[in-house]
Formats: structure tokens, sequence, C-alpha cells
């Protein structure tokens, strides 16, 4: 289990990005992050031989429908946020989360011919779990990025930033 969570480590720090998973990332990229969270899924629902086969295609289809949701524009965290920008903003969060629930809900009796009753009871829990680690992942990356920007005015044996910086 370890192996596959440093796997997935591993291929997400080469530059994933959360909010488009399959958008904009090259093909090879996104088939890697498939396949590492389709092993995930596989190891921790304890499939089958027999149910891996039929799971792996409805899981990739799956993905593709929650993928092809539109993700809401951001809208800046500014001073100048008006209500009406503000309303429109978590309305708009509103309904892409309503549209993944419907995108989940669609595939739920496909996954229930291939899963038990207590896999598919599990599975939308594994797979918020992977989406949080790979959120955790992210932000990991964002966060040591910016700190390595804070040290770019330090010198070389030193780890305390110049007075410059």
């Amino acid at each position: 289990m370890k192996k596959i969570i440093f796997i997935l480590i591993l291929v997400l720090s080469a530059g994933v990005s959360v909010s488009a998973q399959n958008k904009g990332m090259n093909p090879e990229r996104a088939e890697k992050v498939f396949n590492a969270k389709a092993k995930m899924m596989q190891n921790r629902l304890q499939l089958t031989s027999e149910q891996i086969v039929k799971f792996a295609p409805l899981y990739k289809n799956y993905q593709d429908a929650v993928h092809a949701v539109k993700h809401p524009a951001r809208v800046p965290n500014d001073a100048n946020l008006t209500i009406a920008q503000a309303k429109e903003s978590v309305n708009a969060m509103i309904d892409y989360k309503v549209n993944i629930l419907e995108v989940q809900k669609s595939f739920i009796p496909k996954f229930a011919e291939v899963l038990t009753p207590q896999q598919l009871r599990r599975f939308l829990h594994v797979e918020n779990e992977i989406q949080m680690s790979i959120m955790k992942e992210h932000m990991k990356r964002w966060k040591n990025k910016g700190q390595r920007g804070a040290m770019q005015g330090c010198n070389r044996g030193d780890q305390t930033p110049s007075p410059a910086a």
C-alpha cells in the first residue's frame, strides 16, 4: 500500500494539477495518474481478478465523466468582490458539486453490477480519500514552491534569507 501511495505521489509531483487532472495534461501523464488511482482503488476495495477486468474500464469511464464536468472559473479573492460576484461564485461551485453528484449517482448502478454490496458502499469513500491525498500533495508542493522562492536570496551555506531578500 505504501508503495502505491509513493507511486501516486511520484506521479503527482511531476507537475499534476489537481483541478485539471486530465485537462491540459499530456495523455501519457494522465494515463499514469489514472493507473495509479485505479491500482489504489483495486487494493483498497480488495477486488478479485475477475472484478478488476470489469472494474478498470468502468472506472475509466467514470473518471472521464467526472473530469468532463466543467469546473467553475475562479473568482479573485479581493476586497473589491461584490455581493453579486460572491453569490455567483458560490452558486457556480454548488452547481459543479451537484453535477459531480449526478455523475456519481448515474454510475452507482453500473458499479453495483461489478462490486459486492460492501465494496460498493466503500467505493465513494475510497474515491474521496484518494482525492484528498492528491489535494494534500498538491498543496504541499505549492507550499514548498513558495518556500523555495523565499530562499532564493540565501547564501549557499546559510539557510536564512539575506537582508536583501
